[in-house]
């Protein structure tokens, strides 16, 4: 009963505060920008997956175009071993980095991610896993670029 009463008094001081959820309205879901890529260095791979992700914020009806360049690294560094010295765990990480032109001024924005992972015996496994990974990454990048560019613009 107390617990109800403490969530009730918790849930009031919220709703008399203001509080609302950031994606509330799905205004950060229906930006739309137009764009341009004009320069990708880096890991393939990742500037793919990137590239990929930012086409459903694409439109090219907007009048204001911007203009990205793409600098994206991928690391993969072993965090732990056994007693033969063998890697048991590997962080991966993925650093990008987003030049554009917008109202004509030069903005940089550095995004990094990391996810530690166990080793596989299974090779080929470890492989498709590192791919699903590098893929989720990317998206969460391309969403946290946007959030940034939401911001500025």
């Amino acid at each position: 009963m107390k617990a109800k009463i403490l969530l009730f008094l918790f849930i009031l001081t919220l709703y008399g505060c203001g509080y609302t959820s950031v994606y509330k309205d799905n205004s950060l879901r229906q930006i739309k920008f137009n764009y341009e890529i004009i320069q990708q260095n880096g890991n393939e791979e990742i500037n793919q997956n990137i590239i990929s992700s930012l086409e459903k914020y694409y439109d090219s009806s907007i009048k204001e175009k911007i203009e990205i360049n793409i600098q994206s690294q991928f690391y993969k560094l072993g965090i732990s071993n056994d007693k033969e010295g063998n890697t048991t765990a590997y962080q991966l990480t993925i650093v990008s980095e987003f030049d554009f032109i917008i109202k004509n001024e030069n903005k940089k924005i550095v995004l990094e991610e990391s996810v530690n992972v166990n080793k596989s015996s299974d090779a080929f496994g470890q492989k498709s896993f590192e791919t699903r990974i590098k893929k989720d990454i990317s998206k969460l990048i391309v969403n946290r670029f946007i959030n940034r560019l939401y911001l500025i613009k």
